[in-house]
C-alpha cells in the first residue's frame, strides 16, 4: 500500500490557504449571470387547509417497485426554530390561548425552548407512529415523522 505520512500543520495550513486563495480567485472570475434570480424577500405562504378542496387537501401516486411500500408525507403550517409562525400560525395559536411561556421554568426564556420542546414532541410522536404502524397493524418494518424546524418564516 501506500505510505501514510503525515502532514506537518504548517504544510496543511499552507496548502488550506492556496485552495481558499483559488476558490476566491474562480469565483470572482465567473461573469454574472442572466437568468432573473429569485425573490427571496417574500415569506412562505402556507395555504389553509380549510379554504381547499379534498381533492387538492389530498394526492396519491403509484410508482411500481419490486416491494410494496406505502409513504404518507402530511404538511401544515409549524412555528419555526425559534417558535415562531407566520400569521395564520399566530391567528390560531392565540385563539388556543397558547403560549411558550412555562410557569417556574428556568429554561423558558432560552432561545432554542421552542425548538427543543419540538423535537420532543417528534420524538413522541415517532414512538406512538412507530407502535401504532408496525406492532399494532403490522404493516411496516420503518416509519418516522419529521418536522422542518425553519430558520426564518416572515
Amino acid at each position: 500500500g501506500e505510505l501514510d505520512l503525515e502532514v506537518p500543520a504548517v504544510a496543511r495550513e499552507r496548502r488550506l490557504l492556496e485552495l481558499d486563495q483559488s476558490l476566491w480567485t474562480y469565483l470572482g472570475s465567473l461573469p454574472p449571470s442572466e437568468v432573473p434570480q429569485a425573490d427571496i424577500t417574500r415569506a412562505p405562504v402556507i395555504a389553509k387547509g380549510e379554504d381547499m378542496s379534498p381533492e387538492d387537501r389530498q394526492k396519491s401516486a403509484h410508482i411500481e417497485d419490486s416491494d410494496e411500500r406505502a409513504v404518507a408525507n402530511l404538511g401544515g403550517g409549524a412555528p419555526n426554530r425559534w417558535g415562531m409562525g407566520d400569521s395564520y400560525h399566530k391567528e390560531k395559536m392565540a385563539q388556543k390561548r397558547f403560549s411558550w411561556d412555562t410557569p417556574g421554568s428556568k429554561l423558558k426564556d432560552h432561545p432554542l425552548y421552542p425548538s427543543v420542546c419540538l423535537l420532543a414532541l417528534r420524538e413522541v410522536i415517532n414512538t406512538r407512529l412507530f407502535s401504532t404502524v408496525r406492532d399494532s397493524l403490522g404493516l411496516s418494518y420503518d416509519c418516522s415523522f419529521e418536522l422542518s424546524l425553519l430558520d426564518r418564516l416572515e
